[in-house]
C-alpha cells in the first residue's frame, strides 16, 4: 500500500528536529586550507611547557606490549576502544568462560584495558606518528629555551596566534589555551614549516560566568568575571592570563607578548573585532532569525522538557536586559555580555592608545 504523503505534490517538507553540522578539521579541510596534508595535533590538557612531554624516552603505545603503563608518551594517537579481546580483558583472562561470561560492566570482573588519551593527539598522519611526534617535542624543547619572538617567528605563525587570541579575549573564549590548555589545534605545514595555532570548540563564550550551582572551588577562577577582564595586566583589573587553570603555563602567550610590538597588534585585532563584530543592533537581528528557526522545533519534541532549569531552551538569555533572572544566577545574556565586554576592552584600548 502506498503511503498517502507519497502522492502529495512535491516539494514536501518535514520538521526532523534541529541538527548541529560541524565541518571536520581532518585532511581534506588541511589540504584545501593549507595546500597539503601536515600534521595535525588536537591539544587538551597540554601547554608545552612541561618537561614529561618532550621526554625522548616515553614509551611508545604504537610499539608497547602491555596496555597499561604511566610512562607513555604525551603524545600519541588515541586509543579508546580495544582492538581484541585479549586486550579488553587481558591474557589470562580472555579464553576464561567464567570470567568472559561475568557481568562485566556492572560489578563483575574488571576489564584491564584503559583508554590512551594522549594529551597532543595526532590526528592526520597517524601512521606517521614517530615523526610528528618527534617534531612536536622538538618544538617544544625550543619553546622552553624561552626564544625571543623574532626567534619564534621562524618555527610558528606568530600573526594568527595573535589573531586567534584577540577573537578568544573578546568573546570570552575562557576553555582554551591560555587559561586551560585545552579546546586547540597544532598543526604543522610542511609547506612553510611552520607551526600553526588553531582554535577549537568556542561553546563556552559569551558569558561571564561557568554555572556556580556547585559552588565556587578555586579552579573555578579561570571561568569567572569573564566580561570585565582585560587582555594585559593593569591595575585593579582582572588580565587575560592571570586566571590559569592549576599550574597551566602559556609559555607561547608569554614569549609572544613579551614584546609590545606584538601587543599593539592584539590591540589592534581586539580594536578590530569590536567595531565590526560586536554591535549589538546586527547581532539582534542575526540571533533572532537563527532563534526562530530553532525554537520551535526545540520546543515542539522531548528536547523542550528537559529536566532542569539549565537544560531548557530560553530566548531570554540571548536579549535579557541588565537584572533579569536566568536559570544559573551568575548568567547574563549575549546582549548584556557584549554591552560589558565591549566596555572594558574599550576603555583598555583608550588607555593604550588605541
Amino acid at each position: 500500500m502506498v503511503a498517502s504523503s507519497l502522492l502529495a505534490p512535491l516539494p514536501q517538507s518535514f520538521n526532523m528536529g534541529v541538527f548541529q553540522m560541524v565541518e571536520q578539521v581532518d585532511k581534506p579541510f588541511l589540504k584545501r586550507f593549507f595546500g597539503k596534508n601536515g600534521f595535525l595535533f588536537k591539544i587538551g590538557g597540554g601547554d608545552l611547557a612541561g618537561s614529561t612531554e618532550v621526554n625522548p624516552s616515553c614509551v611508545f603505545y604504537e610499539d608497547a606490549i602491555s596496555y597499561i603503563d604511566s610512562n607513555f608518551c604525551q603524545i600519541g594517537v588515541e586509543k579508546s576502544d580495544p582492538e581484541s579481546r585479549e586486550e579488553w580483558l587481558g591474557s589470562n583472562n580472555y579464553l576464561n568462560p567464567a570470567f568472559v561470561n561475568s557481568d562485566i560492566n556492572d560489578g563483575g570482573e574488571v576489564s584491564q584495558f584503559r583508554p590512551y588519551k594522549p594529551a597532543y593527539d595526532l590526528k592526520s598522519k597517524k601512521s606517521s606518528i614517530a615523526t610528528g611526534r618527534a617534531l612536536l617535542q622538538e618544538f617544544m624543547s625550543f619553546l622552553q629555551t624561552y626564544p625571543s619572538a623574532s626567534m619564534l617567528a621562524e618555527q610558528f605563525d606568530i600573526p594568527g596566534f595573535i589573531k586567534a587570541q584577540a577573537a578568544e579575549i573578546a568573546f570570552g573564549a575562557v576553555d582554551h589555551y591560555v587559561r586551560v590548555a585545552n579546546n586547540y589545534y597544532l598543526y604543522f605545514n610542511p609547506l612553510t614549516d611552520q607551526w600553526i595555532y588553531m582554535v577549537n570548540d568556542f561553546d563556552f563564550v559569551f558569558r561571564d560566568s561557568h554555572d556556580i550551582s556547585m559552588g565556587l572551588p578555586s579552579w573555578f577562577t579561570a571561568f569567572r568575571d569573564i566580561a570585565g577582564t582585560y587582555a594585559f595586566p593593569s591595575s585593579g583589573k582582572i588580565d587575560w592570563a592571570s586566571r590559569e587553570l592549576g599550574s597551566v603555563d602559556p609559555i607561547l602567550w608569554n614569549i609572544v607578548f613579551a614584546e609590545q610590538v606584538n601587543k599593539d597588534l592584539l590591540y589592534k585585532e581586539i580594536k578590530s573585532i569590536l567595531n565590526n563584530h560586536m554591535d549589538w543592533e546586527n547581532l539582534r537581528s542575526i540571533l533572532s532569525a537563527r532563534n526562530a528557526l530553532v525554537e520551535r522545533a526545540i520546543n515542539e519534541t522531548e528536547a523542550g522538557l528537559p529536566d532542569g532549569c539549565e537544560l531548557i531552551y530560553n530566548p531570554a538569555a540571548i536579549y535579557a536586559d541588565a537584572g533579569t533572572a536566568l536559570c544559573d544566577y551568575a548568567d547574563i545574556s549575549i546582549k548584556r555580555f557584549i554591552e560589558l565586554r565591549k566596555t572594558a576592552l574599550q576603555e583598555e584600548l583608550t588607555n593604550n592608545g588605541f
